[in-house]
Parts: C-alpha cells; structure tokens; sequence
C-alpha cells in the first residue's frame, strides 16, 4: 500500500531537484506527488518538471492555507480550498492507494494544507472506524508542527459522509489554539 510522505515546499524541491540531477529514472519507489500552492506562486522546483514527464503522477493545485477556524475574519476575495480541489485529492489518492510506493504531498509549510491531504488519504486507506489510525499515520509521516487545514477536511467530511473524521480534527485544533493563546 503507498506510503504518504509530507514536506514543505523547500524540502520538496530540494527532493525532486536532487533526483533529476542523479538520474533521468523516477524516484525509486515514486508513485507520485500532491502539489498544493498559492495562486500566483509556482509549486517547489522540480515539480513542474515531473509532470511534464509523468503528468498522471502529479497533482498541482492552487488555494491559500485559508482556514475559518484559524481566521474568524476571512477575506472573502482569498481562493479557499473547494469542494472540487478536495475531491482531485480524493480522487488522485484513490488510483494509488494499493500501489506499492510512496506519493509526495507539499505546500508551502508542509503544516497545513498537506497534512489535511495525508489525513483524507490516510481515512481512505484504513477505511471507516479507522480515523485515530488515519490520524496516527498522518502525525507519522508529518512534519512536527502539523495543523490540517481544517476548512479542507470540513469538505472532506462532506464528500466522505461514511467517515466521522472531524471529532478528532478538532480535538487537536482545539489544542492548538490553547497553546497558541499561551505564547
């Protein structure tokens, strides 16, 4: 089963760039990489590079970290994570999910919008009553100040309706927000 391994954007790069330069073969093991950007921004280098050459391996997407939990004052002309971007996700994860390999997801920070795609992955592969297991593995394979978009995995839920994945997301928003407040 694909293995999820989050980076930020930097890192991502620094991967994909180290790989092309070594050699013309992809990764060993590559199945394929989740790109998630700011519109208006390019994705981490070397991404655009593997999908001219293994376009059904890459996903590009373009919204802001925007999370309505985080930032009760949205501004509203912000492009947020949609229904549709959630369901590329969903979708893109799906064809790989029984392969052997490991996919890539990145963002800018690696924190926030790519841990909420591990996570409705991760949901996918266990199934339903896994989600502690889903999450689990998402904490796993995340850099170490991870805090899903929680804006994405409200969608995620809607799409997923088997699912009952919100109960421990916001459990650990919640504690987030408690140890933000303290600084």
């Amino acid at each position: 089963m694909a293995e999820i391994i989050t980076l930020n954007k930097n890192k991502a790069g620094i991967l994909l760039l180290k790989q092309i330069v070594e050699t013309p073969k992809p990764i060993s093991g590559f199945l394929g990489i989740v790109s998630i950007n700011d519109p208006g921004s390019s994705p981490a280098d070397g991404v655009e590079y593997f999908h001219k050459r293994h376009e059904k391996n890459v996903l590009i997407l373009y919204f802001y970290d925007v999370d309505s939990y985080k930032h009760k004052k949205l501004n509203h002309s912000e492009t947020k994570p949609t229904e549709e971007d959630v369901q590329k996700i969903i979708d893109y994860g799906k064809q790989y999910m029984h392969d052997n390999g490991l996919l890539f997801f990145h963002c800018h920070a690696g924190q926030s919008r790519s841990t909420a795609a591990t996570y409705i992955l991760y949901l996918i592969k266990h199934g339903p009553g896994k989600e502690r297991h889903a999450w689990d593995r998402m904490v796993e394979c995340s850099q170490s100040n991870y805090w899903p978009n929680m804006d994405m995995l409200k969608l995620a839920q809607k799409l997923l309706p088997e699912y009952n994945l919100m109960p421990i997301a916001e459990e650990h928003h919640m504690k987030k927000i408690r140890e933000h407040n303290k600084i």
